[in-house]
């Protein structure tokens, strides 16, 4: 049975950033709970953080994969209902609105929600993760007043949370965004803000998050033709992406934004240079 020591294994290798060898533990994790036929917990286990893994990598086949190896799995030991089914199924859940599945995707949330709000205290961290990214799916499909209720009320949730600044954060980008897509550039530059407020105070103003926030007042600066400012936290936003992942293709598409930026703002030369390195 997996144990803690699995967890911290994993959890330092993706700490260090050292996600080939992260990739590596766990597929030999997952190789040594298939040897045996009836060791399913492990490989629930190992098959949720792998497609969790791949998922956060943007490798969609391989997430795909193994969310499909969770189901069968959890459906050959007829697990239903419960906090720990129900959090395998947000997983789930997660892994389909990547995929571009958002029908499924709500169906999962749905039924979580529904355990959740049954078995959770109103303020539990875990409600505001299910709001926050059901919203997600809302706002996908174009559902935005879906959407917005459920992101204020996740943030509600971890904002009276001690030590969650980085989640309060991400809701913030994720109200940012969507109130960019709404067309209200001041509102949408305010939690753009205040979510790289919230990482510095956390420490953590150089990883992916504060990059996606840096994205999120990038587009509201947009909204206002202030292309200075969109293009200075697009460039500083890529730095932080490459630093953390490598040339990924969110990366690309940081990139991309900065070349459209140049070529709007007449600075021809330095789009092309951007885009020959980009291309390599």
């Amino acid at each position: 049975m997996m144990d803690t020591t699995f967890y911290m294994q994993l959890d330092a290798l993706i700490g260090h950033h050292e996600y080939d060898k992260a990739e590596e533990f766990l597929l030999k994790a997952f190789q040594e709970a298939s040897a045996d036929e009836q060791n399913h917990a492990d490989r629930i286990t190992v098959s949720n953080e792998l497609m969790g893994f791949y998922r956060e990598r943007n490798r969609l086949p391989e997430c795909e994969h193994y969310m499909k190896v969770l189901l069968r799995e959890i459906r050959h030991i007829r697990l239903k209902g419960g906090l720990e089914y129900a959090t395998l199924m947000l997983n789930v859940s997660n892994a389909n609105r990547v995929l571009g599945n958002l029908d499924e995707a709500e169906r999962y949330f749905l039924i979580v929600k529904d355990i959740y709000e049954k078995e959770l205290p109103a303020n539990d961290y875990r409600l505001a993760t299910l709001y926050n990214n059901l919203s997600l799916v809302y706002r996908e499909r174009g559902e935005n007043e879906k959407a917005m209720p459920l992101m204020k009320k996740a943030l509600e949730i971890v904002r009276a949370l001690p030590g969650a600044g980085r989640a309060a954060a991400v809701s913030c980008i994720n109200i940012a965004n969507l109130l960019v897509t709404m067309g209200n550039a001041d509102e949408a530059d305010e939690y753009a803000k205040s979510a790289m407020g919230l990482l510095e105070s956390a420490g953590q103003s150089d990883g992916i998050d504060y990059a996606a926030a840096l994205a999120a007042g990038a587009k509201a600066a947009l909204l206002r033709s202030d292309y200075d400012t969109a293009l200075r936290n697009y460039e500083d936003a890529g730095k932080l992406m490459k630093n953390d992942s490598g040339r990924t293709d969110a990366y690309r598409a940081i990139i991309g934004r900065q070349i459209e930026i140049l070529e709007m703002s007449g600075r021809k030369e330095e789009a092309e240079r951007l885009r020959k390195e980009i291309e390599q």
